[in-house]
């Protein structure tokens, strides 16, 4: 759908613009989070327990008619009992006005984190990446896969290692340990918290494989 010139026109007006952005938290999140509930198949009591709301609250929230029915923290609950991301951030009008414009049913859905394919679609690009790297003559670090893995193969075998089981080199001291579970995510979230890891698994990556697996052998 295109722009109309009457839109374009009325944008021209700073407090219809303000109106326009408006109407669009205001009444675009409650339709959404229906869109969100009714994907699931959950009834507005099954949503409110699994955000730990009370039912009206999500009746609430639902209706447009209803101001000021959600803050912020409101909206990160119910992230969080869809399995979703909650993405809020500035923008210019232009890309909401596309937004509306491009607006369906189908628009406001969105997959939980079991359902979305970005995942296994990592997981298996970071197989395919040590299998092509075991036939090294000798175990070295490949490289930094996904958000914390280490691809390291070599005597004819391949796995992806994070921090916690990492070679005893200085970059397995340089890095806290993990818990015993862990995955593709934890390290993005320890390497906001501890500055200066990257730089010293850049410098690991820069160093030989001989010099990089000393502390192995």
């Amino acid at each position: 759908m295109k722009i109309s010139k009457r839109l374009i026109a009325d944008m021209k007006n700073k407090e219809y613009r303000d109106a326009f952005v408006s109407e669009h938290i205001d009444t675009g999140i409650p339709f959404q989070i229906r869109a969100l509930r009714e994907q699931r198949g959950l009834t507005q009591k099954e949503l409110a327990e699994r955000a730990g709301m009370k039912q009206e609250r999500i009746s609430a929230i639902e209706n447009p008619n209803y101001k000021n029915a959600f803050t912020l923290s409101t909206l990160k609950r119910l992230a969080s009992a869809f399995d979703i991301a909650l993405i809020v951030r500035f923008a210019p009008i232009s890309q909401l006005v596309d937004w509306e414009l491009k607006l369906s049913p189908e628009s406001l859905q969105v997959v939980s984190f079991n359902e979305d394919p970005y995942f296994r679609e990592m997981e298996e690009a970071v197989k395919q990446e040590c299998n092509a790297a075991s036939s090294q003559p000798e175990p070295l670090i490949l490289s930094l896969v996904g958000n914390g893995g280490l691809c390291h193969a070599g005597d004819k075998k391949s796995a992806v290692l994070y921090p916690s089981q990492g070679p005893s080199s200085g970059l397995a001291q340089a890095l806290s340990p993990q818990p015993a579970k862990t995955n593709l995510l934890n390290f993005g979230e320890r390497r906001q918290k501890n500055h200066g890891i990257m730089e010293k698994l850049q410098e690991e990556r820069k160093m030989t494989p001989q010099t990089a697996m000393a502390g192995v052998r």
